[in-house]
């Protein structure tokens, strides 16, 4: 952090978060959802390796429709099981999708990866530190 905040000394025990959010870095947390979720779009949209894209499955179409299948951004996760359930929830074809279904709309519906990975970032950062829309500068 020092190359960061040159002007500025930290004491062991103070709070970095501040000096993070003040560099639009994102935490650990979300850095892991970032990657994930811009993996997957690059599944859905061919742009990721083969092997990743043959683990992401698009819902499939259900024979009576409610108001949430018309949202076609939405995957089908992997059915997880109870001996391996830690090493489930962790795998890509697991995590990838839910992480993915729970992002809102707009968001899954961007039309290109720049324009993703822009609004996927100030998504996460504002849900990050929870912040409103006018406070991002």
């Amino acid at each position: 952090t020092s190359f960061l905040f040159n002007d500025v000394s930290f004491n062991r025990g103070e709070n970095i978060t501040p000096y993070l959010q003040q560099a639009h870095f994102l935490p650990v947390k979300e850095r892991i959802i970032f990657k994930i979720a811009l993996l997957v779009y690059k599944c859905i949209n061919n742009i990721a390796p083969i092997y990743l894209q043959n683990t992401i499955k698009v819902r499939e179409e259900p024979k009576r429709l409610l108001r949430n299948d018309l949202d076609y951004f939405l995957l089908q996760h992997a059915p997880l099981s109870n001996l391996i359930l830690k090493r489930t929830e962790r795998s890509f074809s697991h995590c990838g999708p839910v992480i993915w279904n729970s992002l809102p709309y707009e968001l899954r519906s961007a039309p290109n990866v720049k324009t993703f990975k822009k609004n996927l970032k100030t998504y996460l950062f504002k849900e990050a530190f929870n912040i409103t829309v006018t406070d991002i500068s």
